[in-house]
This record gives C-alpha cells, structure tokens and sequence, in this order.
C-alpha cells in the first residue's frame, strides 16, 4: 500500500568483553548477507586498535561501521547521539536488503539503543541475544593470554603513538583497561610484567560488571558461547534469526 513503511530488523548482540560475540557475528555473516555496527565506546576512536582491545583481524571478514569514527581528543559520544547514528547506519544497510547487526559491550550505548529504539517505526531493534561468559576452569589465564596477545599486536605502539601526538590526556588513556597501564608502564611507573597483571584483572573486573548489568536488560535471549564450540551458538542464533 502506498505510504506504508517497511519495518526491518536489527538483531542486537550484546555481552562482555572476551565473550566471543564478533567471532559469532562473523559466522552468521558465512550464512547470509550482513553488516556491523561496532558499539562500544572505545571502538569509536580512532588510532587505536589492540590498546582498546579492538584486534586488527577482528573484522577482516566484516564490513563493519563506527569503528573510529572520532579523534581521540573528542570527548566521549552522548548516548542519545549515538543511538540516533545507529539508527541511521541501520536504516542505510537495510535499503540495501541486508541485515544489519548491531554488537557490542558498552552498557550505556547499548541501552540507549535498545531504549530510543520504540521512536524508530522503520528499525526494530530486536532481537535481543545475549552471549554469556563462557564457564572458564580458568578465567584469570584467558584474559592474561587476551592481554599478551593484544601487547604482540601492536598496542605498545598505539600508545607510543599517542604520546608523540600528545593525546594522553584523552578518555582512551585514562580509562582505558589496557591503554591505562601500558601508559603507565611507559612513563617508567610500572613494569611490563606489572602491566599484564594489572591490565588481566581490569579486564576480568570489567567484564564480570558488565555481564551484572547487562543481565538487569528485559527481553534479552541469553546463549553460552562456549570455547571451541562457536558452532552450538551460531546454530541457536540461527533459529532465533529464522536463517
């Protein structure tokens, strides 16, 4: 009928840091057509990849969008601001017949997404699948691995970069769960190995919280993405996405 407005769907992936979200999201996409929307406060800034635990092969097989998309001397996006360029960047992928997938593990953009999404009569935001921590015999050796990964990759040099520019009084510096300490560690306050160890127990900290109040969300289906085993979790999304 003419006039009427065609509504599409947006699937909302949300979770914890190291939960292996974007490794699902990027078996979903051998399945059928789909693009990212990269929502997570730290992705939003650019120069800065493994120091925002952002590795640089995370979306080699995705197109993925507002992955740094801001100087690093910008203050942080207002919620409402973001939601409404979501809003945007999904409505553009769905014109062009595709899915768009939004994914992250900030708490505060993904509520105000989920929260402004009832002002959008063309996108629903849903649904809404949560990925769950996985049962870890050893979550504190998970996440130092994840730390040393990230310093092989390049982080070190990410920060170094940011030093020689001058942007070290920036929000990826000061609250950064990687960047922070190896800023630290090369203002000469702290070793290396004191780096690893403080960056591990932010990460484990953040990601316990994060989980806490992602699990406060109504309407969330929850799935366990366990290690090793992508294949039971892309299988379940599967049926929620009827693909």
């Amino acid at each position: 009928m003419e006039g009427s407005i065609i509504s599409y769907k947006c699937p909302v992936f949300l979770g914890a840091t190291g939960t292996g979200k974007t490794r699902i999201v990027s078996e979903i996409s051998k399945i059928t057509p789909i693009e990212l929307i990269a929502s997570d406060k730290f992705y939003s800034y650019s120069y800065f990849d493994s120091s925002v635990c952002h590795t640089k092969n995370d979306y080699t097989e995705l197109r993925a969008h507002l992955v740094g998309f801001r100087h690093p001397t910008e203050s942080l996006l207002d919620r409402k601001l973001f939601s409404d360029l979501v809003y945007d960047v999904a409505r553009k992928i769905s014109s062009k017949n595709i899915m768009p997938i939004v994914e992250g593990c900030s708490v505060g953009y993904i509520s105000a997404i989920i929260q402004n999404c009832n002002k959008y009569s063309d996108i629903q935001f849903s649904p809404i699948i949560g990925i769950l921590l996985q049962n870890f015999n050893d979550i504190k050796s998970f996440f130092r691995n994840k730390v040393i990964s990230l310093i092989e990759n390049g982080a070190i040099q990410e920060i170094e970069f940011a030093i020689k520019n001058d942007w070290t009084d920036t929000y990826v510096i000061n609250k950064g769960m990687l960047a922070n300490p190896i800023y630290n560690y090369l203002k000469g306050k702290i070793s290396l190995e004191s780096t690893i160890e403080i960056a591990t127990d932010n990460f484990i900290k953040i990601a316990k919280e994060e989980e806490a109040k992602f699990k406060t969300f109504s309407n969330v289906l929850w799935i366990e993405h366990i290690s090793g085993k992508t294949d039971g979790a892309v299988n379940h999304i599967r049926e929620i996405l009827s693909l």
